[in-house]
């Protein structure tokens, strides 16, 4: 009697290996065996599965984001709120711990989206004209331009700022200056004062790896009114000023 309980338990588990095997998934076995119960014989792959569900997420966020070009400019409420409620889904499962902290927040990355309103230079916009939008980070040296890049006219515009990392997922942004050239014709900065006046942004990092970037930004007067940005890595298009 005992042997036969013991074939059959083994037999179980061999069937159950055999279906993670082929299926790539996994689940949570429960076998008895003489009245008692046998949990957890079945490895579960979570991190294989939770992978693939991430990529789907993300490729189905790059899909949706190439329909709202240029920018998010103009884009409807209702593909809004589609958008932020995938961006939600993916910010949920951010592999990354203490991402403002991380060297993954460096590089040269553009910008896909954002739902900052008014429509500003911040998204692209420079009056009649519309550019792409850029950022380039270096937290090594507490440093972050915004970059503007418009084709015709041959436009070109940064933003410095200085930063500091407040805690693990923010970073605290102090607008410093701002320079341009035209048709490689360099224009006066504009300097931002350093005083009670000073210009201060709270970029909240929601969701970071070696591509994609989405975080929440607004004023520290009022966390309640943030947008979204959603850059992508693109050191292939990076550009001085």
């Amino acid at each position: 009697m005992i042997v036969r309980y013991i074939v059959r338990f083994f037999t179980l588990v061999c069937l159950a290996e055999s279906f993670v095997r082929k299926t790539g998934g996994g689940y949570l076995l429960r076998v008895d065996v003489a009245g008692h119960s046998m949990r957890n014989m079945a490895i579960y792959d979570t991190k294989r599965t939770s992978s693939s569900s991430l990529d789907v997420l993300k490729q189905s966020l790059y899909g949706k984001l190439e329909d709202c070009q240029p920018n998010g400019i103009d884009v409807s409420i209702d593909k809004r709120l589609e958008i932020d409620t995938l961006a939600r889904q993916i910010e949920k499962v951010n592999p990354t711990k203490n991402p403002a902290k991380s060297q993954l927040m460096n590089g040269f990355w553009r910008m896909l989206y954002t739902d900052i309103k008014p429509v500003a230079a911040s998204n692209g916009k420079l009056g009649i004209f519309i550019g792409d939008v850029f950022q380039d980070l270096d937290s090594n040296n507490l440093q972050i331009k915004n970059l503007l890049q418009i084709q015709f006219p041959p436009i070109k515009g940064a933003l410095v700022a200085s930063l500091v990392i407040p805690d693990n997922t923010s970073w605290r942004i102090t607008f410093e200056k701002i320079s341009n050239t035209i048709f490689n014709f360099k224009l006066p900065e504009k300097q931002f004062p350093q005083d009670k006046d000073k210009e201060v942004r709270i970029w909240k990092i929601t969701y970071l790896d070696k591509d994609l970037r989405i975080m929440r930004a607004g004023r520290p007067e009022s966390p309640q009114n943030t947008f979204l940005f959603v850059f992508r890595r693109d050191e292939g298009s990076r550009f001085g000023l």
